[in-house]
């Protein structure tokens, strides 16, 4: 009976002690290519802005363009004013589709395209 009665207090004492605090989840650290690098009527992201960078770094080093004819390598500061340029240039379209969207239904979507491409 006495062995009963020591478990029972060793029991209680055991369940009265402070429970081990729980391990914290580290903090999660915010996703890089989400963050907003422009605004505008839509949040333009890092990941946007990457995928619209390769596509100009592709253009800009394609030999038809280049002004020599041969292939060109940009630098660094090139490639960051590409950036800078992309960057001013998505809010700048949103402006730029409204504006073509009030030009007359008979003009075609090709025309339209030209339109954009020569302003």
């Amino acid at each position: 009976m006495r062995a009963i009665w020591i478990l029972m207090c060793a029991a209680v004492a055991w369940a009265g002690e402070a429970a081990p605090t729980p391990v914290q989840a580290p903090a999660q650290q915010p996703d890089p290519i989400q963050a907003v690098v422009a605004e505008g009527a839509f949040l333009y992201r890092q990941r946007d802005l990457d995928a619209l960078l390769l596509v100009a770094l592709r253009h800009a080093r394609a030999r038809e363009f280049a002004a020599d004819g041969k292939a060109t390598v940009l630098s660094g500061a090139e490639t960051e004013q590409i950036r800078q340029a992309l960057i001013a240039a998505l809010p700048a379209r949103e402006a730029l589709a409204a504006a073509l969207a009030a030009l007359p239904e008979r003009v075609t979507p090709a025309a339209r395209d030209a339109i954009a491409l020569d302003i």
